[in-house]
């Protein structure tokens, strides 16, 4: 796995704190650091600039295919457990640039992972752009997890089943991360962490969180709406604009957005 230019810029910046996010590092540090990914450096006065150095480190394992040694090691969240906030943000910012390297540096729970972002199959695209799709207003894309999901209802034209089962895989998602699958139960306070990594502490963030409790909560009184309620046709318009709501909500919950 190999990164362009411009994200080795950025993630000089990082390491050498000019991101007001990062960490700030010594000159010691610096090197301690990367001696401990892969080189053997020892500090003196005579080194070249911060910036410069650590360039030229990052470079050397982008060169040896040895990168994800420090993307992985720099991201991992328990660098970060005193500020889970600063962990999202730097996230997805490096996401931005890794985007265009064809990478992507996921969460798996207690570490993150490098992973080559896997572009969806011709025909897939082609068929998930043609359904969430209103030509004289906008287009836009749900969640990939989640289409494939529904796809299946959505080809056939049952819409009924098609936002039902979206509003359930929200749910399953809830579940897993809380083991309450109902919005009302699932953001007690106790929960928050659980959901958001992390417990909110301004107002704006108290404000987030409260947004996404009531989307939320909006698709699981939505969800019970329909399964108290006979399947029957429904409009295409009507089904999309509910999908989309689901699909908001798994992406806020899952930090896809």
């Amino acid at each position: 796995m190999k990164i362009w230019d411009k994200t080795i810029e950025y993630l000089t910046g990082i390491v050498t704190w000019d991101n007001k996010e990062a960490k700030y590092m010594s000159w010691p540090q610096l090197v301690l650091y990367f001696n401990k990914l892969w080189f053997k450096d020892q500090y003196w006065q005579g080194f070249p600039q911060r910036y410069i150095y650590c360039m030229e480190k990052i470079e050397e394992l982008n060169n040896n295919d040895k990168i994800e040694l420090l993307l992985e090691d720099y991201y991992n969240p328990i660098n970060f457990i005193e500020d889970e906030l600063r962990f999202t943000i730097l996230l997805h910012e490096v996401n931005k640039y890794l985007y265009f390297d064809d990478l992507v540096l996921v969460r798996r729970w207690k570490k993150v992972k490098l992973e080559e972002k896997v572009e969806e199959d011709s025909e897939e695209k082609n068929s998930e752009e043609k359904i969430i799709q209103n030509d004289n207003i906008i287009s836009l894309s749900i969640s990939n997890e989640m289409y494939l999901h529904i796809k299946e209802y959505l080809e056939n034209e049952d819409y009924f089943h098609a936002v039902e089962e979206a509003y359930k895989f929200v749910r399953e998602e809830l579940r897993k991360l809380t083991w309450e699958e109902k919005a009302t139960d699932a953001f007690r306070t106790d929960n928050l962490e659980k959901i958001f990594w992390r417990k909110p502490v301004t107002q704006a963030e108290k404000d987030f969180c409260d947004g996404v409790k009531y989307i939320n909560m909006g698709i699981q009184f939505l969800r019970n709406q329909k399964s108290h309620t006979l399947a029957e046709k429904m409009n295409e318009n009507l089904a999309l604009h509910y999908i989309s709501l689901a699909s908001l909500a798994y992406q806020l919950i899952t930090h896809e957005i």
